[in-house]
């Protein structure tokens, strides 16, 4: 018998990868049967922990990629939070990258083939197919930074934005608004100041 009566798994990301979810689900069920009751949440991480709180017994809570996304202060807010819903027989298991080499960072970031750059203007992307936009992409340089901070109280963070090469002014009807940019300003792919927190040993 397992020490966990649930196992819970949880994904920060917004479009959750049911698919992904559902398959793992019923692999784990199929190899531990009766031993392991596992209930996956769909949701993101904000309601995920809702429907958690309600939930009673001992937990196992795997926590894939998401908890390295939110700032220090939300980071610290969230576990916090899932402090109150554990006792002392629950576990939790999360990943964090303690990289801190800035050329490495730079390369996986801002990958040769473009990848990592097609995957942070999806966004962009779908405003014109989904929005009515005509944002062309040609008019701005892709740049990835990242803040170093070694400080115990803060995060080293990875940025991504696009930068206008002219000054630029694109209609999206969708939401009856303008993107509108001055040559050489900057609009940032990602929330707060920045996304993939690397953490020092």
């Amino acid at each position: 018998m397992f020490l966990f009566d649930f196992v819970y798994f949880i994904f920060y990301l917004k479009y959750c990868f049911t698919e992904f979810l559902s398959r793992a689900v019923t692999e784990l069920s199929k190899e531990y049967g009766e031993s392991l009751i596992i209930r996956p949440i769909f949701a993101d991480h904000e309601q995920g922990m809702e429907q958690l709180e309600k939930v009673k017994g001992t937990k196992l809570i795997l926590w894939f990629t998401g908890l390295l996304n939110l700032s220090y202060d939300d980071q610290v807010h969230t576990l916090r939070k899932l402090s109150t819903m554990m006792t002392d027989k629950c576990r939790l298991v999360f990943n964090a990258d303690i990289t801190l080499d800035k050329n490495v960072l730079l390369k996986a970031y801002n990958d040769q083939s473009g990848l990592s750059r097609k995957f942070m203007q999806n966004g962009l992307l779908r405003l014109n197919k989904e929005q009515g936009s005509h944002i062309d992409l040609t008019n701005f340089t892709f740049e990835v930074d990242f803040i170093s901070d070694t400080n115990p109280h803060y995060m080293s963070y990875v940025r991504t934005y696009i930068t206008a090469k002219e000054d630029i002014r694109y209609p999206i009807p969708g939401l009856g608004i303008d993107l509108v940019m001055g040559k050489g300003e900057r609009l940032y792919l990602h929330e707060g100041e920045g996304y993939s927190c690397k953490y020092t040993l």
